[in-house]
């Protein structure tokens, strides 16, 4: 693998944890 495409995937992972990190925010009530 390439450091680049490493750091894609990466950048990608978190970018989707943080969406669903968000959704629980805005579903639950805190």
């Amino acid at each position: 693998m390439s450091k680049r495409f490493a750091y894609v995937v990466l950048m990608f992972v978190s970018s989707s944890c943080i969406k669903y990190l968000l959704l629980l925010l805005v579903f639950l009530p805190t």
